[in-house]
This record gives structure tokens, C-alpha cells and sequence, in this order.
């Protein structure tokens, strides 16, 4: 039983490994059905006689399912374009439309549907606070594939409507310091002071002295606030950074 198990863990990694490949490679096509979002790609399923094998996802890679009005600048370059445009956040690609082409941008900076995106190490963040100590939000795409019965029961959508995988969501926040150093927070005081206590040790242990107490103040700061929601420690960091020096 436990050898099955593995291999069953086994060939979903790989099946799942395989279908965020045809995201990669295809453009998906979004449908709505009964209020639930299906993304299918068509790939060749045979060399020889070139047919056509559809896979379907339940969810969406994409941050909002159509083109957007983009203005981007690629590689930190202050020249700026202005673009229709998807971010697939399965792929971590901006996809820019341009002319009759589609072409997938990397370490980009953008705007689109005024959601600000930074990129750090190829991967795309939203900035939801743009401080000395930046708010950063991650998007998580991730497709499970179906093994058993391939039909979307698995996920619960319903048995009529056959699906390769669902296409998971995951949203992280995160600070980011000097050079873009990142740190994985949650929603609360506690993991905020802890990531911030963690940055300062870290210039400690590196001998820049002068920067291990750098955070000292937001420390405080959040020492006396009981909780927070995401536009709540918005304004906790917009706040600090207004009457202080970091």
C-alpha cells in the first residue's frame, strides 16, 4: 500500500510537472461554465497524423482572464511601453500583445489593472507597499493533476465535465529589504516582528553593524498593535515611514 502510495505521489508530480509545461507552451482558453472558470489547451497528441488532444483545468493561471491596458519596462531599463497584456501566473509570464504575437516577458516591471508587479529572481511579486521595507504579495499558481477516474469529482465540480487538473491558487506575503531580500510573513504582529528581528540579526551575524538595528523602530511600532488586516499593515508601514527615518 505505502508503494502505491509513492507511486501514485510520484506520477502526479510528473503529470502535474507535464500540464503546467502545456500552459507554458499554449495559450489558454478561459470559459465560464455554471460559475466555475475552465482553462483548456490544445497540443498535437499525435506526430503522424497531427491530431488534436484538449486538456482541461479547472481555475485560471492568468491574474485577470483578458487583456489588459499594460505599461511595462523590462530589466530595470526607465523606458517604459505600453501594451495589452496577461500575467500567467502559473508560468510567472507576462504575455504582451503585440501585433498579431504574443510574447512572453521576464524580469519585467509593471502596471496592469493598477496592481503594481516587481520581479526578484524570475519571479513576479505584487508591490502593495513600495516603502524602505517593501510589502510584496505572492500569486501561486499550481496545476494538481487528476489520476483517479481523470474526472473532475475529484475536485467536485461535477462528474459530467472531464478534467486533466485543477489549477490550484496560493497567496504568500512577504517584506522585502535591502537588495530584495525577501522574508515570508503572515497576517499578524507576531510573524511581522519576526521577520523584521530576523533581517536585523542577519546584518549582525554579515558585521554591517550599522544596519542591525536599522528595523528597531518598526519593531516597536508593531509591539503595540493586536492585529491587522493586509490594507490595515499598509498603512501601519505607510504611517512609520512618514514620521520616521528607517
Amino acid at each position: 500500500m505505502k508503494k502505491l502510495a509513492l507511486l501514485l505521489m510520484i506520477s502526479s508530480f510528473a503529470q502535474a510537472q507535464s500540464l503546467n509545461y502545456l500552459l507554458r507552451s499554449q495559450m489558454p482558453v478561459i470559459e465560464n461554465k455554471d460559475g466555475k472558470k475552465i482553462a483548456s489547451v490544445k497540443v498535437m497528441a499525435n506526430m503522424n497524423n497531427q491530431q488534436l488532444r484538449e486538456y482541461k483545468f479547472l481555475g485560471s493561471p492568468f491574474l485577470i482572464d483578458t487583456f489588459q491596458t499594460t505599461t511595462y519596462s523590462v530589466d530595470g531599463n526607465k523606458t517604459t511601453t505600453t501594451a495589452p497584456a496577461l500575467l500567467n501566473l502559473t508560468t510567472d509570464e507576462l504575455l504582451v500583445k503585440i501585433g498579431d504575437k504574443v510574447i512572453a516577458v521576464k524580469n519585467a516591471t509593471f502596471t496592469i489593472d493598477g496592481h503594481n508587479f516587481m520581479a526578484v529572481n524570475e519571479r513576479y511579486y505584487e508591490v502593495l507597499y513600495n516603502g524602505k521595507v517593501k510589502l510584496l504579495k505572492r500569486y501561486d499558481r499550481n496545476i494538481t493533476g487528476f489520476i483517479i477516474n481523470n474526472t473532475s469529482a475529484v475536485s467536485g465540480y461535477g462528474k459530467s465535465e472531464s478534467l486533466d487538473g485543477e489549477i490550484n491558487n496560493k497567496e504568500t506575503y512577504l517584506l522585502a529589504f535591502h537588495d530584495n531580500t525577501l522574508r515570508d510573513i503572515k497576517l499578524t504582529p507576531k510573524s511581522v516582528i519576526s521577520a523584521l528581528a530576523k533581517e536585523n540579526k542577519s546584518h549582525y551575524v554579515s558585521g554591517e553593524f550599522g544596519q542591525a538595528e536599522e528595523n528597531d523602530g518598526l519593531i516597536k511600532a508593531f509591539n503595540n498593535v493586536a492585529s491587522f488586516d493586509e490594507k490595515e499593515l499598509i498603512t501601519i508601514l505607510s504611517a512609520y515611514e512618514s514620521n520616521n527615518t528607517l
